[in-house]
C-alpha cells in the first residue's frame, strides 16, 4: 500500500487529504483502503482508478486494491479510524 500512497500523493497533490490502509484480512464496505479527498470529481476518480489498475497489473493480480473514496470531514472517516485502532 506504500506504493499506492506514493502514487496518489504524486498525482493528486493537495486533493489527497488522508489515506487509511486496512490489514489484509480486513475490509470496510468491501474496501481495503480509504482514500480521503478534499473534493470528489470525475477527473480525480478516474486518476485513482488508473493508479489502482496500474499497480494491480504490475503485480499480476497478486494485489487487490479496493478503495473507498471519502470526502474530508465525512463522519464515516471517524468511524473507520475508530475501527482501525
Amino acid at each position: 500500500m506504500t506504493e499506492l500512497l506514493n502514487m496518489l500523493r504524486s498525482s493528486l497533490g493537495e486533493r489527497l487529504r488522508g489515506f487509511i490502509a486496512l490489514d489484509e484480512d480486513e475490509e470496510i464496505y468491501e474496501s481495503n483502503v480509504v482514500v480521503i479527498l478534499s473534493r470528489i470529481d470525475m477527473e480525480t476518480l478516474e486518476e485513482i482508478s488508473r493508479i489502482k489498475f496500474e499497480i494491480e497489473d504490475r503485480y499480476r493480480g497478486k494485489v487487490s486494491i479496493k478503495p473507498y473514496i471519502a470526502l474530508e470531514g465525512e463522519d464515516i472517516i471517524r468511524r473507520i479510524q475508530m475501527f482501525c485502532e
